[in-house]
């Protein structure tokens, strides 16, 4: 359950026979008592809480603690919540803040009070290992133009468009022909569809949106557009090759690292600031993991051990499982 956003407002989920609808905090609600949970959408718009009810079937990942040492993911939940949340008063007084903030690091701190959520699926943990089902969704991080907002309105694929919490970038959600979990496949049907995008388009999403249990955080955009009708992206024209098995290599075999050099790594790690993204991050963090596997000689698991659990969670945002062992 997502205890950190329980509220009294009822929240819309999927919609049953009678007429009714729960959601993943366990409210209740009908049609007629929309008008009293307190969200800016117009309640006798039906049209409205009939796509948040239909936005119901996309199961995803949410929660405020998925950056956590343990990597761990708060509730499962689906994209008519976090929908309706976005379109809801909820987050508008965290939202100025961020947007309000001048300096980007502070900024990206107060951003970091936000919930997010992970658009592939459900996650049992934030790690690729730990994807348990596939929602056919994909984030593109884009920069927020009018002009391309009009545009991507019209575009078919596009299930759900919000500003970003900073206010100057674009999540565009778009479906994808994915049924089940398999990273490999995500990562080749995304360079498919940056390059469709930037051909379409003219602009090239950004490449985070390559990692399957990318986080995105909430705020608040009344303006958020949302079509649950929306078709899977057709990537036929671009070719997408089928997955092909990587080889295992093996680790080299090296003894257990005596406590000593164990204990100085975390010391060093301690004392290194979180690698933000936009801020040289990524050559912080590769500067944190030669230390680990040159400068204090550890084996690669027990670098990633402590990068994972003791660095990580001080990152913004936070790195994905593989973008750690790539380094």
């Amino acid at each position: 359950m997502i205890a950190a956003i329980t509220h009294e407002k009822k929240a819309p989920g999927a919609i049953n026979a009678e007429g009714t609808a729960s959601n993943t905090i366990g409210l209740e609600y009908s049609s007629q008592l929309a008008e009293n949970n307190g969200y800016i959408v117009d309640s006798e718009d039906d049209a409205i809480w009939q796509k948040i009810g239909e936005a119901g079937s996309f199961k995803i990942s949410m929660g405020t603690a998925m950056g956590g040492p343990d990597g761990s993911v708060t509730s499962d939940s689906d994209l008519g919540e976090v929908y309706s949340l976005i379109i809801s008063s909820e987050f508008a007084a965290q939202t100025k803040v961020v947007r309000n903030t001048p300096d980007k690091e502070a900024r990206n701190v107060e951003k970091r009070k936000l919930p997010c959520f992970i658009a592939a699926g459900r996650f049992s943990v934030r790690k690729k290992v730990g994807w348990a089902s596939a929602s056919g969704l994909m984030i593109l991080d884009l920069d927020n133009l009018p002009e391309l907002i009009a545009r991507l309105r019209k575009d078919p694929c596009v299930v759900m468009m919000f500003t970003s919490p900073s206010g100057d970038g674009l999540k565009a959600i778009i479906r994808i022909n994915l049924a089940d979990p398999d990273n490999q496949r995500f990562e080749q049907i995304f360079d498919s569809a940056s390059m469709w995008f930037t051909k379409t388009y003219g602009h090239k999403p950004d490449k985070s949106g390559r990692d399957s249990c990318r986080l995105c955080y909430l705020c608040q955009d009344a303006a958020a557009y949302l079509n649950p009708q929306a078709t899977p992206l057709d990537l036929s024209a671009w070719a997408i090759p089928e997955p092909v098995a990587k080889p295992v290599v093996a680790l080299i075999n090296r003894e257990k690292p005596n406590g000593d050099a164990l204990g100085r790594f975390q010391n060093y790690t301690a004392k290194m600031p979180g690698a933000i993204d936009g801020e040289h991050g990524s050559d912080k963090l590769f500067a944190v993991v030669c230390a680990g596997s040159h400068g204090f000689e550890l084996p690669a698991e027990v670098v990633f051990d402590v990068v994972w659990n003791e660095y990580n969670p001080r990152c913004l945002p936070p790195w994905s499982e593989d973008e750690i062992r790539h380094k």
